[in-house]
């Protein structure tokens, strides 16, 4: 914060020295600004390069001895501010105090507000015999004969900022009310509604032993997740496993006929034992047939695994298929072919010890 060091002009001490010989009082009504960085005296009577002037105002005085006076302009206007004067509301329009610095006090902007408050210090003025315009409200400092803002504190104890609310008859301060006695630590914590470090901590530490739950919690929960992990590894390495141990092919014999024996390499190996299972079409499906003697017809046919030869398709020497209710077939007819359509499944099933 910039301290501006304000000279009361021979002019505005002499009015308020005048003012005060009749029991009146001086007015500050206006604050000048001006744009020129020079060095005032005591008979300066206005600024050398005024830009604008306001309305003076201010809160109550802090102290007989100061002024506090403020200014705010909300204006669109821009410029820089080296020098200050505060002007008396009399005919003359007496310059009161006046301030200049080589650097800018106030930078205005277009779009920005500017506001300036300054506490002025009344040295060689009558007490009480200065007075700002349109005052409006602020805490001042408490003194004696202003109610406002003040520190007491009990002895050992921190500083506390407290609200006076005026002088009992005997001129000593009242306890202030609105903010509690703030010498009883627990009303005060109380009216203000706020919890003492006692308090803080043990809400602290109930917290901190909810964090410490949630984390064994989790500990508890990634440990079963693991668990559960170890055990889906385990269940896609069987899955491996008998994927690797089983093999399936289907070999497509085109169309068999009775009396005759029809062989195909084995799709894992002519020396690998495999599962067969031999199906023809007929009557628009697919079925196995078996195999029968009926009234010395030799009908059906089988699939054979043969080591070192392949696989091997024998039909019978009557029919490749007869009635399906003789044979135990597939395709529920009454029926008898001596040629069809012949496909065997072929599995591999391999033992590994793993």
């Amino acid at each position: 914060m910039t301290t501006l060091n304000f000279i009361i002009t021979e002019s505005g001490r002499e009015a308020a020295i005048n003012a005060d010989a009749t029991g009146a009082t001086v007015t500050i009504s206006e604050i000048a600004i001006g744009s020129s960085s020079w060095e005032p005296d005591e008979n300066a009577t206005e600024l050398q390069d005024e830009i604008k002037r306001f309305d003076s105002s201010g809160g109550p005085n802090p102290h007989p001895l100061n002024i506090h006076v403020t200014f705010t302009d909300d204006s669109t206007d821009s410029y820089s501010v080296k020098e200050i004067g505060l002007f008396l509301d009399d005919e003359s329009s007496t310059l009161f105090a006046i301030v200049s610095t080589s650097e800018n006090i106030i930078d205005k902007y277009s779009e920005g507000i500017a506001a300036g408050a300054f506490d002025i210090a009344l040295t060689g003025i009558p007490s009480g015999s200065v007075t700002v315009g349109d005052a409006n409200f602020a805490y001042p400092l408490a003194s004696e004969t202003v109610a406002g803002v003040m520190l007491d504190a009990p002895e050992n104890d921190k500083k506390y900022l407290r609200i006076n609310d005026g002088w009992s008859e005997d001129e000593s301060l009242q306890k202030p009310k609105n903010l509690g006695d703030l010498k009883d630590k627990s009303e005060s914590r109380t009216n203000l509604d706020v919890y003492s470090k006692s308090e803080v901590d043990s809400k602290y530490e109930t917290i901190d032993d909810k964090i410490t739950t949630v984390n064994n919690e989790l500990t508890i929960a990634e440990k079963h997740i693991s668990i559960l992990k170890k055990s889906l590894d385990e269940a896609n390495n069987i899955i491996s496993i008998i994927k690797e141990s089983i093999g399936y092919a289907l070999l497509d014999f085109g169309t068999v006929k009775s009396n005759n024996r029809y062989v195909k390499n084995n799709p894992f190996g002519n020396n690998t034992p495999v599962i067969l299972k031999i199906e023809l079409f007929a009557y628009d499906k697919w079925s196995s047939v078996g195999w029968i003697k009926n009234n010395g017809a030799f009908q059906g046919c089988n699939a054979n695994y043969v080591e070192g030869e392949g696989i091997v398709v024998q039909t019978c020497i009557s029919d490749v298929m007869t009635n399906s209710d003789y044979t135990g077939g597939g395709h529920g007819v009454d029926a008898t072919l001596d040629s069809a359509p012949c496909r065997v499944h072929v599995w591999k099933l391999n033992y590994t010890d793993h």
